[in-house]
């Protein structure tokens, strides 16, 4: 059944496998736009559209993960692993380029097509205010959703939900401060007109955990204060008496995720992968502000897995289990390496297929 579901959606073949049921190649992944279509072929006047980059992602982060499980018992699934970290890849940087408008490419930021509409003229007579977009259709980009108007919404969209393969998000150094900046010192002052939103006040604080400049808010959301954490009071959706904006915790997670999350990267710091490539797509590193370095791994096989970093630290990872290592940046020492089942793990450590993007 779930290789049925996986073909329904991510396809490999070009062409009919005979007994198996035939599906559309790749179905809604555009290798030409180099996203996702979330409407299928059409949507009017409008064509394809496209709104939330991450729920995509994180459907090809579980593929890669599936495939990676099941081989080398299904030989097939080395193929589907390539095709599945291609599309991970392409849709991350997709979402840089085209939602968030990331790019160190001066020549090429300018044409972006919500930045081209920044400055007032006599051809823009209203300017385009928002940091980013939050639908991008075939003939339009715009900042609205199909569910509210409120800057953190269209924000949220664009984060959830967080896991182990959000870590594209901060890999390129500075993005997550840009995104972070782009919604507090310009989207929500300046369009909050939409009205307060009924949630994803979560999804910003975990956002900001990523950063380098804006850790603040998510530090003091754990940290206890006469024996409890300003985090306890916070609530699910569904519980009684009903959450508000400033406590409620969507239910694609949880006060315990949501306490994993912050404090893992404010020990461990931020992804440092982009910069500091990996031999392997499940193995990460990440940097604090002491200049600490953190590597972790993990083996979804069934022999030992050598991992090696750019910057020559390696790891040795046991099958199926984790391993990961801390340096310390005053004396450059490790700070030793240990192993355990890959369950503890496996969320931190998904993301870094980004190694393709930067090839």
């Amino acid at each position: 059944m779930i290789r049925l579901l996986i073909k329904d959606i991510a396809n490999i073949e070009r062409t009919g496998a005979g007994t198996d049921p035939d599906f559309p190649f790749l179905r809604h992944f555009s290798p030409y736009a180099g996203h996702s279509w979330a409407s299928g072929s059409s949507r009017g006047n409008q064509g394809g559209q496209q709104e939330s980059t991450p729920e995509a992602i994180q459907a090809w982060a579980a593929i890669l993960l599936w495939s990676q499980l099941n081989f080398p018992e299904y030989g097939e699934n080395a193929d589907l692993e390539r095709w599945a970290a291609y599309m991970f890849a392409s849709e991350a940087r997709a979402a840089e380029l085209y939602w968030f408008g990331l790019t160190d490419v001066k020549e090429f930021k300018p044409h972006l097509s919500f930045r081209q509409y920044s400055l007032k003229s006599d051809a823009v007579p209203k300017p385009y205010v928002p940091s980013m977009v939050s639908q991008v259709n075939q003939n339009e980009m715009t900042y609205q959703t199909d569910f509210g108007n409120p800057p953190a919404l269209k924000l949220g969209i664009q984060v959830l939900p967080f896991t182990g393969s959000s870590f594209y998000l901060g890999s390129v150094k500075g993005n997550a401060d840009a995104i972070v900046s782009g919604f507090l010192d310009n989207d929500l002052p300046k369009l909050a007109d939409g009205g307060t939103s009924p949630s994803n006040k979560d999804k910003i604080l975990m956002l900001q955990a990523l950063t380098e400049n804006h850790t603040a808010d998510p530090r003091a959301l754990i940290t206890p204060a006469g024996g409890t954490s300003p985090l306890d009071s916070w609530r699910m959706q569904w519980e009684i008496p009903t959450p508000t904006y400033d406590n409620l915790i969507l239910q694609d997670t949880s006060r315990g995720a949501m306490y994993w999350w912050i404090d893992t990267l404010l020990v461990h710091g931020v992804p440092h992968h982009g910069e500091n490539d990996a031999n392997s797509t499940s193995a990460a590193s990440f940097r604090n502000d002491r200049g600490d370095t953190v590597y972790t791994a993990y083996n979804p096989g069934t022999s030992p897995l050598l991992v090696t970093f750019a910057d020559g630290n390696t790891l040795e990872v046991p099958s199926l289990e984790y391993a990961h290592e801390k340096t310390d940046a005053s004396s450059g020492s490790g700070g030793g390496c240990s192993s355990g089942p890959i369950t503890q793990w496996m969320p931190l450590l998904l993301l870094p297929v980004l190694f393709l993007l930067r090839r």
